[in-house]
């Protein structure tokens, strides 16, 4: 057996590569061994371990990485191997998708729809197949949806789980059925609730036969109502059915048995919450939590933030209704019983708080994403339990990003905004898989993967789109070192190309201003974006 090293062009770093032979062992891309090996099999393939100062195995086994070297004196290649297949046994990866925003009506006459609307969902991809092909500025035909996760399991077969971050539905959902259905959704409201429950269930299902054995975390975005954009009523017959139709992908695993997630040595159902206050908090304000598979003493909380939204209105529920403020109740209930019982907490939401980039740059000022009071109660929540959340991932915002919470100067929690597979924005349709320590939680790299359009019907060809790793080798996924980002992007510094290319996923160039999306990226509250702004604007 030999050591076989190499230098990555695109990285400029060595890798060392353990194998048999060093024969037909060139990588093709650096993110080689993150997109195309499942965990199960990581430790029977060949064993790559970078040597960066961040190094995941580094972090495993501390200078015991060292042990690769080929240098005299070093240990034998027989517990050099152990070594690194334990270093490997700690490492998980799992997927993020977001904003499919499947438009089923894309392209179609009455006639057409008419037809679908009558079909199995199981025809449904052969009578969509004439939908034009995706292209900037619109939502998603179902063959882009279908082709983001054949390429998600092409790259990662068996996640430890699967995150999605919300918006399943096509943006002005009701008004586009209204234009194809022969009677509008007001008038018959049971056509048009199963109409929309089926789509759910056709997301739910290619999801599940892609990933017979992954566990699915859904959450709800702000285009997920019968009712439409931002007013998802709470305790409503929408989100009774968005709990019957995701439950079995949170619990089942593809399992039949009750013992979820046993097949793979992972967490029982006696470790997990209970169907029962799942379909308790999921179908009364769509939010609930779970033991996360793979990690001990770890909780994802799965939040409902479009009850947070400034935009938000419960005009098809109660008006004396307070959804966010029933949440933030449970919330705290959560995170109070997790400090008890030592357990870490991931934030899974669709809407971030902090600051609309986009939004702030066509209005001509600062556009929070929460309502300013909720803001201010979620950062004294952080403040009480620093310790207890980890980190936080989300969606909405279409791009690929970061958002930072400070605290008495203090940048104490990331969170991690994946890029959208809807093109709508002006975006290459994209998604993210995450590298984890099963051991602790941390975020260790992640790996983004885009489709460059235009495409022909059929032709997508999604690419690797780059390695968080490779792309920013000074930073490590923690709250402070991409506060260090953040700065970077404000005074030119040589991570902004890199963030402003990858932030649409290499779509066309954003509109928005470096300073906009640098002082978005560091402060969460209008009055901290306010400052640093004009802390910028007096720099110039």
């Amino acid at each position: 057996m030999e050591f076989c090293a190499f230098g990555t062009a695109k990285s400029k770093r060595r890798s060392w590569f353990l194998k048999p032979s060093c024969r037909n062992s060139r990588p093709r891309f650096a993110s080689d061994t993150m997109s195309n090996r499942g965990p199960s099999r990581y430790a029977e393939e060949t064993v790559n371990v970078t040597l960066s100062r961040r190094s995941w195995l580094g972090h495993v086994a501390g200078g015991a990485a060292l042990l690769l070297s080929s240098e005299p004196g070093a240990p034998s290649v027989v517990a050099a191997e152990q070594l690194a297949t334990e270093a490997t046994a700690t490492l998980g990866r799992f997927l993020v998708i977001s904003d499919f925003h499947l438009d089923p009506f894309l392209g179609l006459s009455r006639d057409q729809f008419m037809t679908l609307a009558a079909a199995p969902i199981a025809h449904w991809p052969q009578l969509l197949a004439g939908q034009p092909a995706p292209q900037y500025g619109t939502d998603s035909p179902l063959a882009l949806v279908l082709s983001s996760l054949s390429d998600a399991k092409s790259r990662v077969p068996d996640p430890d789980f699967i995150l999605l971050p919300g918006d399943f539905l096509a943006h002005g959902w009701p008004q586009k059925y209204d234009r194809l259905a022969p009677v509008s959704h007001s008038q018959d409201p049971t056509a048009y609730h199963e109409f929309t429950t089926r789509v759910m269930t056709l997301v739910a299902a290619r999801i599940r036969e892609a990933f017979p054995r992954a566990r699915v975390v859904p959450v709800l975005g702000n285009d997920d109502s019968y009712c439409g954009d931002y007013m998802i009523a709470p305790q409503s017959p929408f989100l009774q059915m968005f709990a019957e139709v995701w439950e079995p992908l949170v619990f089942d695993s593809g399992n039949n048995g009750e013992q979820v997630g046993s097949q793979r040595g992972r967490n029982s159902e006696t470790a997990l919450v209970s169907r029962r206050k799942f379909r308790e908090t999921a179908s009364r304000g769509g939010y609930y939590s779970i033991r996360l598979p793979g990690l001990s003493r770890h909780r994802l909380i799965a939040l409902n933030t479009v009850f947070f939204a400034p935009q938000y209105s419960n005009a098809c529920g109660d008006p004396t209704a307070t959804p966010a403020l029933d949440e933030f109740r449970w919330l705290e209930e959560m995170l109070a019983a997790a400090e008890r019982d030592g357990e870490s907490i991931w934030l899974l939401m669709h809407i971030p708080p902090g600051i609309d980039g986009f939004g702030t740059h066509r209005a001509g000022s600062p556009q929070p994403l929460w309502q300013p009071e909720l803001t201010a109660r979620f950062l004294q929540l952080v403040k009480r339990y620093e310790k207890t959340i980890q980190q936080a991932i989300a969606g909405h915002t279409h791009m690929d990003d970061f958002r930072l919470v400070r605290l008495d100067g203090r940048n104490v929690l990331l969170t991690k905004i994946v890029p959208a597979v809807s093109p709508i924005f002006g975006n290459n349709p994209g998604y993210q898989s995450f590298q984890y320590d099963r051991r602790d939680g941390r975020l260790i790299n992640y790996g983004t993967y885009g489709l460059t359009l235009p495409v022909g019907p059929g032709a997508f060809a999604w690419q690797d789109e780059y390695e968080f790793t490779t792309a920013y080798p000074n930073l490590s996924l923690t709250a402070p070192s991409v506060a260090g980002l953040g700065a970077q992007i404000l005074n030119g510094g040589s991570d902004q190309k890199s963030f402003t290319r990858y932030y649409s996923v290499s779509g066309p160039p954003t509109p928005v201003s470096s300073q906009i999306l640098g002082c978005a990226l560091l402060n969460t509250t209008v009055g901290e974006f306010v400052q640093c702004s004009a802390g910028v604007a007096g720099e110039k």
